[in-house]
């Protein structure tokens, strides 16, 4: 009886370990540059822990690999595949980068931006959270032809900058929104942070030009999505150069 009574709370105990491990902080993970998992340290920019909530879902912290803070956020799901709630990240010296929210694996509402030494930048503004909900969920969101990479180089080589800017070395971020239709259409263009006339016209003479995408899916059904395009317009030691992001 007292064998029994042993093994039976040494079971216990590990049903216990093995409970509050699953619920509660997970090890350094190695991250690189692009947040991507990997096994070593000597390559990695940063690394994470995560905080599994006892209810589901998981609160993970990024750290640069000198222990300061490079971004916080909170996931729906264990598997971190899908950021919901609150997120901040920030620059080496502590500062805020930007802070926003994400909705069911969207960024949502309006993302607050700053620059290195704390001065604000222009908010970048998204859907409305009341826009998503667990049965709105995208199961296969919508893709350029050929990947983000072929995003990358159709509007590099394709926007064109504008003489006028050149000249008179104007440049920016110009933010288009736009819809990927159910047949892959590019349409619904809208400029939701301007740069300036001359880059505004640039991008959206871009954008028109875009080939059909592969439409957004969900339940096995082709349906439509929102996207907003960052699209910067900048001038290097006299040679002009447009790209996506900020």
């Amino acid at each position: 009886m007292r064998l029994f009574v042993t093994y039976a709370l040494s079971y216990l105990s590990l049903l216990f370990l093995c409970v509050n491990s699953a619920q509660g902080q997970s090890g350094r993970v190695f991250m690189n540059s692009s947040y991507e998992v990997i096994a070593s340290e000597g390559d990695a920019s940063y690394y994470r822990t995560v905080d599994y909530k006892k209810n589901g879902g998981a609160r993970v912290t990024v750290y640069f690999m000198d222990g300061k803070t490079k971004m916080t956020g909170n996931y729906f799901d264990n598997s971190l595949k899908l950021e919901h709630g609150k997120f901040e990240y920030f620059y080496r010296n502590s500062k805020t980068e930007s802070v926003g929210e994400y909705c069911l694996g969207n960024k949502c509402g309006i993302w607050k931006r700053f620059n290195y030494d704390g001065s604000p930048k222009a908010d970048r503004v998204y859907p409305d959270a009341s826009t998503f909900s667990e049965k709105q969920r995208i199961e296969k969101p919508a893709q350029y032809p050929g990947g983000y990479n072929q995003l990358l180089e159709f509007v590099s080589t394709t926007a064109e900058y504008p003489n006028e800017a050149v000249q008179q070395n104007i440049q920016g971020v110009v933010k288009v929104s736009f819809r990927v239709d159910e047949g892959g259409l590019v349409r619904d263009l809208e400029i939701v942070e301007s740069g300036q006339y001359f880059l505004d016209r640039a991008a959206l003479e871009c954008m028109w030009k875009m080939p059909l995408w592969q439409p957004a899916e969900r339940n096995g059904q082709t349906i439509g999505s929102n996207f907003i395009l960052p699209i910067t317009f900048e001038i290097k030691q006299g040679n002009p150069a447009i790209r996506v992001g900020n």
